[in-house]
């Protein structure tokens, strides 16, 4: 009886790691179009847009870590509102959510390196319009995880100071969101209850367990066979 009893930690630790891993792995074709699209849009930018629009610098390096901090916690915030929706713990919701709100600064990159750009290129409803588009159309994503980018995008220009370029590359003017702010945060939350909601019935944003019910039901039916067999008594 006791080695049955010290594989059952060891079993649960499987477990878990295996479920991150199909988290992680499921998520890398949503999360390598969210990057493509972002650097896409700043290489863009670099050539379609004219020379005085391109004005974008690189806040002081001193508050980045808080700036990013703020945008780890917004997308924290909106998985926990989403979950709520979902009425369960959602692992895929918090990663989703949490590196979709902080990689939008990719669009920072040129500033970074150097080079003149326009602002937050990657910070328009255009992106988000062409993104949702890919999800949709290409990648056959269900609405929750839709939703969730939505969200996040929102959720991160409430966060976010300045101005945007809000239609690019169409156009590279400027607007100042500051004063809607509370109403950005408060359309992204909305936003990402309404994933979970209609993402009851989807299951799990990225459902690790689909991918091996099946094989735990023959393990389980087997565990059920070996135990109804009768056991061989001996004697003393």
């Amino acid at each position: 009886m006791k080695p049955r009893y010290q594989a059952r930690p060891r079993q649960g630790v499987e477990r878990a790691v295996t479920s991150i891993g199909w988290v992680v792995r499921d998520s890398l074709d949503v999360f390598a179009a969210f990057v493509a699209l972002g650097l896409t849009f700043t290489a863009i930018s670099l050539t379609a847009s004219p020379v005085e629009v391109r004005v974008g610098t690189l806040r002081p390096l001193s508050t980045i870590p808080i700036h990013e901090f703020e945008l780890i916690g917004a997308g924290v915030a909106l998985s926990l509102v989403l979950m709520i929706g979902l009425r369960k713990l959602d692992l895929s919701s918090l990663l989703l959510s949490s590196s979709f709100i902080v990689f939008l600064d990719l669009d920072h990159l040129p500033s970074a390196l150097g080079i003149a750009q326009p602002i937050r290129p990657a910070h328009s409803l255009v992106f988000l319009a062409v993104l949702l588009i890919i999800l949709t159309f290409f990648f056959k994503k269900p609405a929750k995880v839709r939703l969730t980018v939505v969200a996040s995008f929102f959720g991160h220009l409430a966060v976010d100071t300045g101005t945007f370029p809000l239609l690019a590359p169409l156009s590279y003017g400027y607007y100042s969101l500051a004063s809607v702010d509370l109403g950005l945060f408060t359309f992204a939350a909305l936003t990402a209850l309404a994933a979970g909601y209609l993402g009851r019935g989807q299951g799990s944003l990225l459902n690790p367990e689909s991918h091996t019910r099946g094989a735990e039901d023959s393990t389980f039916a087997l565990q059920r066979l070996i135990r109804s067999r009768p056991r061989l008594r001996t004697k003393a």
